[in-house]
């Protein structure tokens, strides 16, 4: 779009705002502003129901939950790394260049607190045992 700065300044203050209800709030401005001239970009807001999902988390930890830096810069190290060899004899071969490459980028930052976690360790790990008491196992099979 030719506005597309406005565009995303606007669509910054969904994902920006301090609460769910703020959140909402912007996107339903965001649609009635934009319903007439972008019909396919505010359809693809249709649906806000894991949308808003990361407003459950402390705030301090919200960017890293909806980005995906982290996970784009590892998958573009591995494309890299997978480009050198101009092709793998099969596919085991393949999958044990990415286990290994994948093992390095774990070994790499194992020891690194992604920012904003170390504010708010406390309130994730009572969110953790609110979801997973220690009294009741994991079922095999159960999603988190």
């Amino acid at each position: 779009p030719r506005d597309r700065k406005a565009v995303l300044t606007d669509l910054k203050l969904v994902y920006t705002a301090d609460n769910e209800e703020g959140a909402a709030a912007a996107l339903e401005a965001f649609r009635a502003k934009y319903r007439k001239n972008y019909p396919k970009v505010v359809e693809k807001f249709a649906d806000t129901r894991s949308l808003f999902s990361f407003y459950k988390y402390p705030k301090e930890i919200r960017a890293s939950i909806y980005t995906t830096n982290l996970i784009e810069n590892m998958n573009k190290q591995l494309k890299r790394n997978t480009k050198r060899k101009e092709q793998f004899p099969n596919e085991e071969s393949l999958d044990r260049c990415a286990f290994c490459h994948y093992s390095d980028f774990n070994g790499r930052f194992a020891h690194r607190t992604h920012r904003g976690f170390d504010q708010c360790r406390f309130g994730i790990e009572l969110l953790f045992d609110e979801k997973y008491p220690a009294d009741k196992p994991l079922q095999v099979g159960q999603s988190a």
